[in-house]
């Protein structure tokens, strides 16, 4: 194969992010996998790969819509950032190995979006549960949580968004 060739990716389902960084590392020309609609691996994989796309030369061509899972291991919440940044309609689907609420409630993900995560904090402001409650679409574990202060509006989306398991 000719050093700088083309590539192009034609898988349509489910393509390994560790996969398509050697794909992209065997020509240094440009590989084009906008027809992947959902890319896994490690958060550490994932970023990589991300931090590695583009339009031309030795990068990878990503479409914004693709689905993001972190299959082995968890992620950071700058990992998962990084993602959501990237991702313009793709759902993100991880564990985040933060449980900090100081470090959760900087997420930047949606309610699109399919995080599992656990807030082992005591105490918490009423605003910054309903900000980790917005960054997933999966109820939040806060049993560790044993004060709450907030104003009687962010207690009332707080209650509104109790889940029947854990707490949302």
């Amino acid at each position: 194969m000719k050093g700088d060739a083309a590539l192009t990716v034609t898988d349509t389902g489910t393509v390994d992010s560790g996969d398509l960084e050697t794909i992209r590392g065997m020509s240094t020309g440009f590989t084009d996998a906008t027809a992947v609609a959902t890319i896994n691996g490690t958060a550490a994989e994932i970023t990589t790969l991300l931090g590695n796309e583009g339009t031309t030369g030795n990068t990878v061509g990503l479409d914004g819509g693709f689905t993001m899972t972190v299959s082995s291991g968890n992620a950071t919440v700058a990992q998962v950032n990084t993602m959501s940044d990237f991702s313009t309609t793709g759902a993100i689907t991880a564990t985040i190995s933060n449980t900090d609420i100081a470090d959760l409630d900087d997420l930047t993900t949606s309610s699109a979006d399919q995080l599992t995560i656990t807030v082992a904090t005591g105490a918490v402001t009423a605003s910054a549960l309903n900000t980790v409650n917005g960054a997933t679409g999966l109820n939040v574990t806060a049993t560790s949580v044993t004060g709450i202060t907030g104003t009687a509006a962010e207690f009332e989306t707080l209650m509104d968004n109790t889940g029947s398991t854990g707490d949302k």
